[in-house]
């Protein structure tokens, strides 16, 4: 069910990556799986379904500033994200974020900024994460998902990847101030997290149905997945 987590992959098609980008990713990549693990004792299924070379494009459902770190440390290559603009105002956070793979989109651009970077990182060979709700949710429950996600597998059908994650609304919902814990160790609560993996869809094919229908499609797979992980983690809850 878990497959072992290695040092996150660089293939060839990411050598205009620098020897030092890949150091500080790897030593995000090794806090933040050290600290997720430590307080929210998460875990994964089936991440061994993320093509290990060649373009991907992932769609996890959005709960929580959570989700991005959650999704980084349990699938096995870098991963890219995009990031609504108003995260990079702080200059510091900024420049963190952009350290590792987050990228800025201007959402007043009608979706049109984010298809092009998103176009750019997949037609260089890239793992791309996008939430395709646009937003978090308030409650925890799956909204419908934005229509740039088929416009850009209609310019770049790549193999889509649902995921599903289970947790992270409990452990730092929409508006709240303080996070809530799942320590390793102790008795699981609602916070632990969980992320669901299945398999890859052909892109071409999605991208070929009508808006609506493709749109209700990736909802159903991406949900499947919340819904496995969700099974997971209260069955964790148990032990």
């Amino acid at each position: 069910m878990n497959a072992p987590h290695r040092l996150p992959i660089t293939t060839e098609a990411e050598v205009d990556i620098t020897t030092e980008d890949i150091l500080w990713y790897n030593i995000c990549y090794y806090i933040t799986k050290a600290c997720m693990t430590l307080l929210y004792d998460i875990r994964s299924i089936d991440a061994w379904q993320v093509p290990a070379t060649g373009p991907v494009l992932l769609l996890p459902n959005h709960t929580s500033f959570y989700d991005p770190p959650a999704v980084g440390i349990t699938m096995q290559r870098r991963s890219f994200y995009l990031a609504r603009k108003t995260l990079f105002k702080n200059r510091f956070f900024s420049k963190l974020i952009k350290s590792i793979n987050a990228i800025p989109i201007d959402q007043r651009s009608a979706g049109m900024d984010g298809i092009r970077h998103s176009i750019t990182l997949l037609e260089s060979q890239k793992a791309l994460v996008i939430f395709p709700e646009g937003t978090r949710t308030m409650d925890g429950e799956m909204v419908a998902f934005q229509p740039g996600v088929h416009l850009l597998l209609r310019r770049c059908p790549v193999p889509v990847v649902p995921v599903g994650i289970a947790g992270a609304h409990e452990a730092l919902p929409m508006g709240s101030g303080l996070p809530r814990f799942s320590p390793l160790g102790l008795r699981h609560t609602k916070a632990n997290i969980v992320v669901s993996y299945g398999a890859p869809v052909d892109g071409a094919e999605l991208a070929a149905m009508p808006r609506k229908e493709a749109l209700r499609r990736m909802e159903s797979l991406v949900a499947a997945q919340v819904t496995r992980a969700r099974k997971l983690q209260q069955s964790r809850r148990k032990i």
